[in-house]
């Protein structure tokens, strides 16, 4: 039992409330605040852990001394509360790392990017778990850190990174770690310092050692303008081809089954062998789990095709970059719908490929001035939509057989959607739709 301390957890979603269960499980005295109304499902979870909080405000957390802050990721490093807590010198630290110290035994693979970062994740996941050994999902995909060590211990996590979890570990030290690629997001975040949200991402392995692994993209210009480790370092080279990869333990491993394709997908897989070689998997084991993992989600997810015109649901592309290899992996003119929260976009990257690949923009948000600014004169046209029925209605005026239509917003969801997810499942929605009324034409039922 660790020794009784006095703690207060900021925020209240899927982090905080993992953090607070964790809190409450070591028997310390935990109060949880939310500046903002709690989810119902977390709000329950609290309650019925018997876990004291408030919401709409800090007021009540502000009158207090406490031995330790956990924050959540949401909450900005200069909100005032982190600031006034700071001033008084009291230890300020993420869940994740909270979910480190108190893990027990399990070793941690840890994986960030600014994208590919989850393809990998549920990657080693899934083929360690399909080997037979003990590994959890965990971090900024799946059950928080903190909520799972919280139920039981693990021989294995294997946790999802963002930068902003990254932001306040102090002695985190994963055994194995990624950095996919690091590329400008969240600009907002880090004082549009580019350079600062790359420190964040470089967080990873700072208390890493020889003992561990570091691998890292070395076609990605800023990871290695920035990687200083300790750590045994493999760099995975952009000479991966489609049909294979030859490991740095010199085994070969087939791609031409495996259900993710593209360029940036086989470097996911290769970055991917490395660690699964590094902790002791078979190479059979490793193949296995290539050619089996099938793709998340919202992430290049092909949801039909209606009077020949495919449409791929890519919602979790927030960034610029993950547009870039979105638009780049299609072959078939594209209707492009894009959007939503801007976070510093520098649209200007796009360019080349907007010009070769796009038909027509569909404009998706609240306010679209700046995509409107960039793309005009460089597309043939662009509609602005105010919810996802009237893109997909705008988009099919706009598509003829044997065109894409392709949701890859390069923003936030938050301005007309809950989360990435919302907005990918209300596409996929709208197009069940369409083919429910093709279906009905078909057969007369109209």
């Amino acid at each position: 039992m660790t020794a009784q301390k006095n703690i207060l957890v900021i925020g209240a979603g899927e982090s905080g409330t993992g953090a607070a269960l964790l809190a409450h499980k070591l028997d310390w005295t935990v109060f949880v605040t939310e500046y903002g109304k709690i989810n119902e499902y977390y709000t329950s979870q609290l309650v019925n852990a018997g876990i004291p909080f408030e919401e709409n405000g800090h007021t009540q957390a502000l009158a207090h001394e406490y031995d330790l802050i956990v924050t959540s990721p949401g909450v900005p490093s200069e909100a005032p509360i982190l600031t006034h807590f700071r001033d008084k010198g009291t230890e300020i630290i993420s869940e994740i790392e909270l979910a480190w110290r108190h893990r027990g035994n399990g070793k941690l693979i840890g994986i960030t990017g600014s994208n590919g970062k989850s393809t990998v994740t549920k990657l080693i996941h899934h083929t360690l778990t399909q080997a037979g050994l003990d590994a959890a999902l965990v971090g900024n995909i799946g059950q928080s850190f903190a909520a799972t060590v919280s139920e039981r211990e693990y021989a294995w996590y294997v946790c999802e990174l963002s930068s902003f979890q990254l932001d306040d570990i102090s002695t985190l030290k994963p055994h194995a770690a990624i950095i996919t690629n690091i590329t400008p997001d969240h600009l907002d975040r880090y004082k549009h310092d580019f350079s600062l949200y790359v420190q964040a991402k470089m967080n990873i392995t700072k208390n890493q050692d020889p003992t561990d692994l570091l691998v890292v993209n070395g076609g990605d210009e800023a990871t290695m303008a920035a990687v200083n480790t300790k750590a045994k370092l493999i760099t995975v080279t952009d000479q991966v081809t489609p049909g294979q990869y030859v490991s740095s333990g010199m085994k070969v491993y087939a791609f031409g089954e495996a259900h993710i394709t593209g360029r940036h997908n086989w470097m996911n897989i290769a970055q991917s062998i490395e660690v699964m070689e590094f902790i002791g998997l078979d190479q059979a084991d490793i193949q296995l789990g290539i050619v089996s993992y099938l793709p998340l989600a919202h992430r290049m997810e092909i949801c039909g095709t209606v009077d020949g015109v495919k449409y791929i649901n890519d919602s979790k592309a927030t960034n610029i970059d993950s547009v870039k290899y979105a638009l780049d992996a299609m072959n078939s003119p594209v209707v492009w719908i894009a959007g939503g929260t801007d976070k510093g976009n520098d649209y200007s990257v796009l360019l080349a490929l907007v010009k070769e690949k796009v038909k027509w923009l569909v404009c998706l948000g609240v306010d679209n001035s700046r995509l409107i600014a960039a793309f005009s004169g460089h597309v043939p046209g662009i509609s602005e939509a105010g919810s996802m029925v009237e893109a997909i209605e705008l988009a099919g005026i706009k598509a003829v057989d044997g065109d894409v239509v392709l949701l890859s917003p390069a923003c936030a969801s938050f301005d007309l959607f809950k989360n990435y997810i919302d907005r990918g499942d209300q596409f996929k929605e709208a197009i069940r739709r369409l083919e429910a009324a093709q279906k009905r034409a078909g057969s007369g039922k109209v």
